[in-house]
């Protein structure tokens, strides 16, 4: 249940929270994009590393009007600082739920057909404390 809700929250991490962030349009291209993760967990209990990928069609009209507050209420999320512009974003977020608080840090880099970043999530659980540390890499693979 930990894990998959991790997952949940590190794939939308990825691909909505950052962009919907940004003050302005990221330097990122319209199409289809491939992300990989990389996440290792660190806490009282064995978490094995985990890799994945997948992708997503990011249209134009997706990358330059998503909403951060809408987005922020769905998740019961609230942006703590963020500092964004075209080509990066550093961000700290506080997501809450029935489970307990997560706290996300992230820094993502924009650069037309690549997105590389970090984002950190540090959260309290009936079995201790983890922070699950996830690298990522996107690259645009062609149109939608």
């Amino acid at each position: 249940m930990l894990q998959r809700r991790l997952t949940v929250v590190v794939v939308a991490t990825i691909v909505l929270w950052p962009i919907a962030a940004l003050a302005d349009t990221p330097n990122l291209a319209p199409g289809e994009w491939e992300f990989t993760s990389i996440a290792t967990v660190i806490g009282d209990f064995p978490v094995p590393e985990w890799t994945g990928t997948h992708t997503a069609c990011l249209t134009a009209e997706a990358i330059h009007d998503a909403h951060s507050d809408r987005l922020e209420h769905e998740q019961g999320c609230e942006f703590l600082e963020r500092e964004a512009g075209a080509d990066e974003m550093t961000y700290v977020m506080s997501c809450q739920s029935d489970e307990g608080e997560l706290m996300i840090m992230g820094e993502m880099r924009f650069q037309q057909d690549r997105y590389e970043g970090t984002t950190r999530i540090q959260t309290a659980t009936p079995m201790g404390d983890i922070t699950m540390t996830t690298l990522i890499e996107g690259r645009r693979l062609n149109d939608c």
